[in-house]
């Protein structure tokens, strides 16, 4: 090493790799030589190639055999885990040129699994598994398996019916006490104001709540209370104490299973509070009665008429509210004498005929005889059967005929006289064949208007964004050069530029920092902005582009981002003339007596330029053209 100034320590190991360089070299060398001597073509790469195979020497890293592949047949050294001293240690020596192994005395392989020798060469069964040794061994396992997995699924079979059964039994009996619908207090959030206001008169009503005697003097109405972070409707139970027995159990339990998208999902309920609450879910557009109620919204009989139809598919009806006696059919009115009834369908058509009173009147049910008369005389009056029954009041010019004779019927004293459900289906069908034209109609003409308005509304926003786009590529174009703005506003990378030759401008003001110890902050942009605006003024009518202002640094440069051949000195030059022209007339509002002076530096050579950065991205130019026309701009003599 003494050509390269190195010398090599006796315990110094060289890198491997390093060598391998060394040799691969040698190599080399050793077959261009041949070639050489033999007059070979060096150029010929698969006859130098060839002379590096089928040959031994000695390389720095010992001997080097490259065999008929190409490949060295190197040595190597076999290392074992010591799992005592946790470290590698020689165990073997593998000679690639003897293709031997010899292992190092007293060293053994730590095996794997306790082994202390090595594993097989070959499998048991061989490397695909088709030995056969191993068919008559599989066979005999196979055979002897089938019979005892046989056994064993008999077996299990059985008794997985004894567990089926039992365990049924067990789960059904698991299901009905499973108390996960059980809520308590302290998992309740109740927001303030969370109580929903009535929407009108008939929602200040006498309640019945548990009996038709009670006089409570107003409505309570659902609150709203969050539960695991979403919104829940929560009513209370007018009781002190709710018995849990097993058939309030199997009741909550078919509750639950209960999903249907027209029904309220029950979630569960809280017996700690001194009045229970029932904890459902949540209907945040309301219920119909919240649409009758609002005056805002405008009802046609277009609309009307899909509410009742849709109303009659649901096939289900809901008395949301504490006087819900009065939507129940007289039939199935629990009185003293009377045991309470179960639900039929004949009943939900009466109901049925009440809520279409609501839909005629935009009222709550008997709107005309609650001005006189209280919740429980209007039970009781439609309980007694009277002769002619006693009904809500609604004018024949209400609604159309069919209508009224459909809520009529609806509400008959015998039930057997009121139609089905299949047969108030048939009759709404018949009936919305005259709302139909008027419907598409109307969806029709208020489709256009809309599609008209937003037609032009779509235009004057398209007008605006346009304005708008063109305002911000002005700003860009006045920021970085039009070419490089473009390609940045097309989601381009702009890759940096070598120009051959520009020229670069710069000028500073003399006297600029005494000037900004006499004078306020505000005094000194007011001077840097007139300058710089009567300077920006003057490149406009030049082939140049404005770098940057830094202070009162003014860097312009000609001949980029677009060539302009060698007129960039003589664009520069005129330049730097027009400003010193217009220095000498420049008179500064809060200071007349100031005399402007600058200095003014000038080059021209090869720059690179770029974009650098992606948030407010920067035209940057680089080089030694503008280190020189910089420092031209610093010792050069002053000027007015």
């Amino acid at each position: 090493m003494d050509d390269y100034n190195y010398t090599i320590s006796e315990n110094e190991e060289i890198n491997f790799v390093i060598g391998a360089f060394y040799d691969g070299v040698y190599l080399l060398g050793m077959a261009l030589n041949e070639t050489l001597w033999e007059d070979g073509d060096i150029r010929d790469g698969r006859s130098i190639t060839a002379r590096m195979w089928n040959r031994t020497f000695s390389g720095i890293t010992g001997q080097v055999r490259i065999d008929s592949n190409g490949d060295r047949d190197a040595d190597y050294s076999i290392l074992d885990l010591n799992p005592i001293t946790g470290k590698f240690e020689v165990v073997g020596h593998y000679n690639g040129l003897t293709k031997e192994y010899s292992p190092v005395p007293d060293k053994k392989i730590h095996w794997p699994g306790g082994r202390t020798d090595s594993p097989p060469d070959i499998p048991l069964c061989g490397f695909m598994g088709n030995s056969p040794e191993c068919r008559n061994y599989d066979y005999f396992v196979f055979l002897h398996g089938s019979l005892v997995f046989g056994a064993i699924f008999g077996f299990m079979a059985i008794i997985y019916c004894i567990y089926r059964s039992a365990f049924s039994r067990k789960i059904s009996r698991s299901n009905l006490h499973n108390m996960s619908w059980r809520i308590r207090l302290e998992e309740l959030y109740f927001p303030p104001n969370s109580t929903t206001q009535p929407s009108s008169e008939a929602y200040r009503l006498s309640s019945c709540r548990s009996s038709l005697s009670s006089n409570s003097s107003k409505q309570q109405f659902t609150s709203i209370g969050m539960f695991r972070g979403n919104k829940v409707a929560i009513k209370k139970i007018v009781k002190k104490k709710v018995d849990v027995n097993k058939k309030l159990l199997l009741e909550i339990k078919q509750i639950k299973e209960i999903g249907h998208e027209n029904t309220v999902r029950f979630i569960g309920a809280c017996l700690e509070h001194p009045n229970p609450l029932i904890i459902t879910e949540y209907c945040s557009r309301g219920s119909l009665k919240d649409v009758l109620d609002n005056k805002d919204i405008k009802l046609d009989w277009n609309f009307r008429m899909s509410l009742i139809n849709d109303i009659v598919k649901v096939g289900i009806f809901f008395k949301h509210h504490n006087y819900k006696m009065l939507w129940v059919a007289p039939e199935l009115i629990p009185l003293d004498t009377n045991p309470v009834l179960l639900p039929t369908q004949k009943g939900d058509v009466y109901s049925f005929g009440i809520i279409l009173e609501e839909i005629i009147l935009r009222a709550g049910p008997f709107q005309s005889a609650r001005e006189e008369l209280g919740v429980n005389e209007i039970v009781s009056r439609v309980a007694a059967r009277e002769n002619p029954p006693f009904r809500p009041l609604v004018h024949n010019d209400e609604c159309p005929e069919k209508l009224s004779e459909l809520m009529v019927s609806s509400w008959c004293e015998n039930p057997d006289n009121r139609p089905t459900f299949q047969q108030i289906r048939l009759l709404l069908r018949n009936l919305m064949k005259q709302f139909g034209e008027n419907i598409i109609d109307d969806l029709l003409r208020r489709m256009e208007q809309y599609a008209n308005n937003l037609e032009v509304l779509v235009n004057e926003k398209t007008e605006e964004l346009s304005q708008e786009k063109r305002r911000s590529e002005e700003l860009l174009y006045q920021v970085i050069p039009r070419p490089v703005a473009m390609q940045l506003m097309m989601g381009q990378f702009v890759e940096p530029e070598q120009f051959e030759c520009v020229t670069i401008y710069f000028s500073d003001i003399v006297g600029f920092t005494a000037f900004c110890a006499i004078s306020t902050p505000m005094e000194v942009v007011d001077l840097l902005n007139e300058l710089y605006s009567t300077f920006d003024r003057i490149i406009k009518s030049y082939d140049v582009y404005k770098v940057e202002t830094i202070g009162d640094a003014y860097m312009v440069v000609s001949g980029l981002p677009q060539r302009n051949g060698n007129n960039h000195a003589k664009e520069i030059g005129l330049m730097a003339l027009a400003i010193l022209t217009q220095v000498k007339i420049f008179t500064f509002k809060h200071n007349p007596d100031f005399q402007l002076q600058v200095r003014i530096g000038i080059h021209s050579g090869p720059v690179c330029a770029g974009v650098v950065g992606h948030i407010m991205p920067h035209y940057c130019l680089f080089g030694d053209t503008v280190n020189t026309a910089n420092r031209m701009e610093s010792t050069g003599m002053r000027k007015s």
